[in-house]
């Protein structure tokens, strides 16, 4: 039988390693009528903390977060935040259909715009209709996301399409930072790190879910080997070894997407282009856009062309192997 157990609505507030075999975790009961008590501990062997970008846990262990983004990409760094940049996003539902061509019904699963009033991208979610608006965002310049009401996201994706699409339903609204930062270390005696509590990446490329995903496929098998036995803790160690390399290699590769496609939209006429500092930057951007003459015939072809690997990539997504780690090599290969 199966030994899983998922609990909703706890919280883990406190991780603590008191002992040399066992991690003691407290949780608590969110919003709970039930009898039971509203803290308690559980106590482990091993604790994985799987708990997002903002990882309490990895916070709790004092384990930073380290950057290379002023070296790939400097003029999208805000050192004092930590931050590339805010965006805010809108999920809907909406058939756009009518605005692609035959034979292409739901149309590519990412869209950009460029407008007057604003620029970002679509991505689809289904392959149909449901669609997510990213778009830039200037806390204390704008109204937070949270704060817009059903017509002002209409508005804003009727701006982006260039008119109200029909039956469209709102969803849901928010925002979120693009950073991009890895964890110095995986692990903390017992305690291990794995998906965004260990590496944060920007969207360019994909990558983030997928090497979480790794992250625990390889972590797994490890920790079950060593809880029945035939596997020694040591085994454990090359989590880090393996996986710490990706990781940043990941990172490395999704800050030098991003700064790819800011060099598509200066060659559009987006000047400066992406990211943008504040919202008065961002706006002259859009109005030089508007009126930039046409650009210089091959730079948008090559501009793309330099940015093959945020499409291409499927070596980076899978198929690479650890040269060292929990398995010796043997000069084979």
């Amino acid at each position: 039988p199966s030994r899983a157990h998922v609990r909703f609505g706890h919280l883990v507030e406190l991780v603590t390693q008191d002992g040399e075999d066992s991690v003691c975790v407290t949780v608590s009961r969110q919003g709970s009528r039930s009898e039971e008590p509203k803290k308690y501990r559980v106590r482990c062997r091993f604790v994985v903390a799987c708990d997002g970008a903002g990882s309490r846990i990895r916070g709790s262990l004092g384990i930073p977060l380290e950057t290379t983004v002023p070296q790939i990409h400097p003029a999208a760094y805000d050192p004092e935040a930590g931050i590339i940049q805010h965006h805010a996003w809108i999920y809907f539902k909406c058939d756009l259909s009518c605005y692609f061509r035959q034979g292409h019904p739901y149309g590519p699963s990412l869209w950009w715009f460029h407008t007057p009033s604003g620029h970002g991208h679509f991505t689809n979610y289904n392959g149909r209709d449901e669609w997510v608006m990213h778009m830039p965002f200037f806390p204390g310049e704008e109204r937070h996301p949270n704060d817009w009401s059903t017509e002002d996201c209409l508005a804003r994706i009727a701006s982006a399409v260039g008119e109200r699409p029909p039956a469209i339903g709102i969803r849901g609204k928010g925002a979120w930072q693009m950073t991009c930062a890895v964890a110095s270390t995986y692990r903390a005696g017992r305690v291990f790190l794995a998906g965004d509590a260990c590496h944060r990446f920007p969207p360019s490329g994909g990558h983030g879910q997928n090497t979480g995903v790794q992250d625990v496929h390889n972590l797994a098998w490890k920790i079950s080997a060593v809880l029945h036995g035939w596997g020694g803790e040591g085994l454990l160690d090359s989590y880090e070894e393996e996986r710490w390399p990706v990781g940043r290699f990941n990172a490395d590769q999704s800050a030098r997407n991003n700064r790819q496609m800011a060099e598509i939209e200066a060659a559009i006429g987006m000047q400066p282009s992406a990211p943008f500092k504040n919202l008065a930057a961002y706006r002259g951007s859009l109005e030089r856009l508007a009126h930039a003459p046409p650009s210089e015939p091959g730079a948008l072809r090559r501009a793309i062309l330099r940015s093959a690997s945020h499409w291409m990539s499927e070596g980076q997504g899978s198929g690479f192997t650890y040269e060292e780690g929990a398995l010796v090599p043997d000069g084979t290969a």
